[in-house]
């Protein structure tokens, strides 16, 4: 507070918040499950009733665009700091009115009003960067995040960041150069010399195994990495695992467990409200609204302070109940040699005869550092298998961290390196670095039925550390060095404090049709009990029954023939032959003792094709039409017009000329009409015109096929009908 009469005019904003959030108690139970000082929470209205709202600070919602509209935004939006960068234009409302900014900015900076839940820093302002768009797939470059991350950063304290590489476990991505220098240029320029502070989701990768380790901008010791907490203090879903994680706010999980399934109240879109929105994006905002609270309270804060504070002022919980659902893990916490807490997922578990250790030692003439803050390691391997590797590193003090993590899909994805890959640690926060730091890097146990001799290079291996010399904690009166004992989250209290909105159960089977033969109705049923409203929750939406149409069978159906099938092909060429057609009974098929289908399934006929055989020697393959379009266009000396129209162009070669009647003459008369050739094109002069008979006499032929002669061409044209080729 900068006076007493702001203070005051606070309080009494505070009380007029109050007395309107009494007159309508749903949305007041939705706010205070996380952000009232219950059992445990996000500590927020305490911070309110101190007298901090996050006034005087500005916010940057970097993400896919903030809807200026929303009545609960509109206040506190900073237009003179926000810019769309996809677009290259001064922010505007031209983009997707319902964008994943919005609710971020809502749960950061949300009007105190009725409207929506309130935002934690509802004083702050914010600014709407625009970086991506999923809906168009337009994503950002590493230029664009260079400048949306130095835009305005004299005037932009805090840049929250609820997006970042995908959550495809199977790769490893990370800032490009320009961000990276961007980065470290913020905390050294930002805020007028104070640095910028760089909050980032850990993401969302869990569902499918996937690891914030292999996050580089969650990796850089220049951001702050949050990730969520369920409310009774298990892990989410979404919620992917790494050492670089710095704290954890609550939020939602991806899916149900049980019926507790607290709500996180924002905005959505131009004008509407939302309590559904699960993930680390929520829990992001969250952490940037807390940090505008702190911001607030002391400006003058550099970006190492907020770091420190974050360490020094999360609250370490675990549930106090047994988890029935392997789904939803527990925490484990445990203590490193400077008395912090830190947490993980999973244990360390690399079994000795497979894997390879290395110790790099420290002595006070090798390293100034007398307290740690961010421990990093770079590593250069190969390995068949990748995704099938772990890393562990364990300090001086004993204190072990997990680096990399094994991923199934990068497993069969067939990636084989890593190169100069930077893993960040937070688990040494204030141990002493001096003495001997062990490695150890194998097979993941138990993950993988695969040839366990299989065999890796590592090319190179680093040791990165960064802390000070002093301790900073040393001239602070604020903070002490006593370690925070583990609180068990009150299951039974936390019931009595979220609003339960009831459910409905999946829809019943659907009853018997109420009639037997015939058209009917039948019903189907759900019940309001999954879960059932409690503590004033809302009750289930929509209709408990349903009622469609139905005809019943339970009576003697007859068969009941289908139509025709085409008359098949003649089943022999130029000659008489036959064709069939078939049907089926299946129109509809014999049921419940009912008749079957009277008549025969085939029918047959007789056909001849001697016509069709007539039309494609000597007649119009084309159209009548079109052949005469093409004869009156003077198109017969083309040879496909000649073959497709040859009796409109008077060209059929059966038993007509084709060569000149000149040029027949002169092969007749010098007795040519021997060579196959010269029969083929004079055949009107020399009379062996071969469709469907012997060109030559049946004897000469019948002497042909006995000698096995037919498999000549010219025998086979010349003794069609005895050589069987017609």
């Amino acid at each position: 507070m900068s006076d007493l009469s702001s203070g005051q005019r606070i309080q009494d904003r505070l009380r007029q918040f109050n007395q309107r959030r009494q007159e309508n108690e749903d949305w007041r139970k939705y706010q205070s499950w996380h952000l009232n000082s219950t059992t445990v929470s996000l500590n927020v209205a305490k911070a309110w009733s101190a007298g901090y709202t996050g006034k005087g600070v500005l916010v940057a919602v970097v993400d896919d665009g903030v809807n200026k509209d929303h009545p609960d935004l509109v206040s506190n939006l900073n237009f003179k700091a926000s810019y769309d960068f996809l677009s290259n234009r001064r922010e505007n409302a031209n983009h997707n009115s319902d964008s994943h900014g919005t609710q971020c900015a809502g749960i950061i900076a949300g009007g105190n009003n009725t409207k929506c839940g309130v935002g934690i820093a509802f004083e702050s302002q914010i600014s709407s960067i625009r970086l991506y768009d999923e809906t168009i797939n337009r994503y950002s470059t590493d230029e664009l995040e260079a400048k949306a991350l130095s835009f305005k950063r004299d005037m932009i304290d805090i840049y929250s960041n609820s997006w970042g590489p995908g959550d495809r476990p199977f790769e490893v991505e990370g800032p490009g150069s320009q961000l990276r220098d961007v980065l470290y240029n913020g905390t050294r320029l930002g805020r007028k010399g104070k640095g910028s502070i760089f909050v980032f989701a850990a993401g969302n990768g869990g569902v499918l195994s996937d690891s914030c380790a292999y996050n580089g901008y969650v990796n850089s010791v220049y951001t702050i990495a949050i990730s969520g907490v369920n409310h009774d203090g298990t892990i989410p879903a979404y919620a992917e695992p790494c050492a670089s994680i710095m704290a954890v706010t609550y939020g939602q999980d991806m899916f149900r467990y049980g019926k507790y399934i607290p709500p996180v109240v924002t905005v959505k879109g131009s004008a509407g409200c939302t309590e559904k929105f699960p993930g680390s994006s929520g829990a992001t905002a969250m952490a940037s609204g807390i940090i505008a609270l702190a911001l607030q309270a002391n400006s003058n804060l550099t970006w190492r302070d907020v770091q420190h504070i974050v360490v020094r002022s999360s609250q370490p919980i675990r549930p106090a109940k047994k988890v029935r659902s392997a789904s939803r893990s527990r925490p484990i916490w445990t203590e490193n040699a400077a008395g912090l807490k830190t947490s993980s997922s999973s244990r360390v578990v690399i079994r000795s005869h497979e894997n390879s250790r290395f110790t790099l030692t420290l002595r006070h003439t090798d390293c100034g550092i007398r307290y740690l803050e961010h421990v990093q390691a770079e590593i250069n391997l190969q390995f068949p298998r990748r995704g099938e590797l772990e890393m562990v590193l364990t300090s001086p003090g004993r204190t072990e961290s997990k680096l990399l993590y094994p991923r199934v899909m990068d497993t069969y994805a067939g990636f084989q390196n890593y190169t100069n890959l930077q893993v960040t640690s937070l688990a040494y926060w204030g141990e002493e670095p001096t003495g001997d730091w062990k490695i150890t890097i194998g097979k993941a146990r138990k993950r993988w039925r695969t040839n366990n001799n299989r065999k890796g290079r590592i090319f190179g291996l680093k040791l990165i550390l960064y802390g000070t010399k002093k301790d900073p904690l040393a001239e602070n009166y604020h903070v002490h060095r006593n370690i925070k004992k583990v609180k068990v989250v009150n299951i039974d209290r936390r019931k009595r404090e979220i609003p339960i909105h009831g459910g409905y159960s999946w829809w019943s089977y659907w009853g018997e049709c109420s009639e037997k033969c015939g058209k009917g109705t039948q019903k189907r049923y759900r019940k309001c009990t999954n879960p059932p409203p409690e503590n004033n929750g809302r009750d289930c939406k929509g209709p408990s029954e349903d009622l469609r149409s139905c005809r019943g069978y339970r009576c003697p159906v007859d068969g009941g023939y289908s139509q025709w099938t085409k008359w098949s092909n003649c089943n022999v060429e130029c000659e008489n032959g036959t064709q069939e057609r078939r049907r089926s009974c299946n129109s509809p098929r014999p049921r419940f003792d009912g008749k079957p289908c009277v008549g025969s399934n085939k029918d047959e006929r007789s056909c001849s094709s001697h016509a069709e055989c007539q039309k494609r020697v000597c007649g119009n393959i084309a159209s009548p039409t079109s052949c005469q379009r093409h004869f009156d266009d003077g198109m017969c000396s083309n040879p496909s017009v000649r073959r497709m129209c040859r009796k409109t162009c008077g060209l059929c070669p059966v038993c007509a000329n084709i060569a000149t009647e000149k040029l027949c003459q002169k092969y007749f008369d010098d007795g040519l009409c021997s060579n196959p050739s010269m029969r083929g094109m004079c055949q009107a002069k020399c009379g062996l015109c071969p469709v469907c008979k012997n060109a030559l006499t049946d004897s000469q032929c019948q002497k042909y096929f006995n000698d096995g002669s037919c498999s000549e061409s010219w025998v086979k044209k010349a003794c069609r009908k005895t050589c069987l080729s017609c």
